[in-house]
């Protein structure tokens, strides 16, 4: 039912996992296929904006933790009060990075995944986190799913703890909040998905759609 891939490669331009010839599902590209995340209703230009303030500020930070140089020079002077919100996250959260976009990959259900949190980390010197950052102004539900998603991948088991998961919200104005995830029911949300999309796999469709 579960199996570890620890042999595959990232493909970051066209944000695919491959393994042994074989293209896994992107946790990002599930929950939008499955409606969890939707930009619907966002101009195209907004989203525009946001995916190029998102992936910059996720390397500005990476680069930030690798590194120690937290320089807000190399970011435009409107993005910077997220990089303020980032250097206060990290002096008031008491949580110790551990590792830094390190990539999953699983095989469950036979559905093969991949999906990479933006970081794991020690809170509380006992208690092992996979939070995830994000850089806008609203949280959005399937982020839930999303994080369930990297747990199960590390846990290698379909199942959720009640503390170890959690987004981060980075904000213009310098500010932060910390939304922790204490469902475990959202396991099932994770099975159901999967479950689909094996039932999608067995039955010669992809996306709803006959392979010809």
């Amino acid at each position: 039912m579960f199996e570890s891939v620890n042999e595959f490669t990232f493909e970051e331009d066209s944000h695919s996992y491959k393994s042994e010839g074989r293209t896994g599902h992107a946790v990002t590209t599930l929950l939008k296929n499955h409606r969890l995340i939707s930009y619907d209703n966002v101009r195209e230009d907004w989203l525009e904006i946001a995916r190029n303030r998102g992936k910059t500020l996720h390397a500005w930070t990476a680069n930030r933790d690798r590194t120690g140089d937290g320089d807000f020079l190399s970011l435009p002077e409107e993005w910077c009060g997220y990089a303020e919100a980032y250097e206060l996250f990290l002096r008031q959260s008491g949580m110790e990075i551990l590792d830094i976009e390190k990539s999953l990959m699983a095989s469950i259900y036979g559905v093969l995944i991949g999906g990479t949190p933006d970081r794991r980390c020690r809170w509380k010197r006992t208690r092992e986190v996979t939070p995830d950052y994000k850089f806008c102004s609203a949280p959005m539900s399937g982020w839930s799913i999303q994080v369930a998603f990297y747990e199960v991948m590390k846990k290698r088991k379909v199942e959720v703890g009640n503390t170890d998961r959690c987004t981060i919200r980075f904000m213009p104005d310098g500010r932060y909040d910390i939304t922790w995830y204490d469902d475990k029911s959202d396991a099932d949300i994770v099975s159901s998905i999967l479950t689909l999309e094996a039932w999608r796999m067995n039955h010669g469709l992809s996306n709803g759609k006959i392979k010809v």
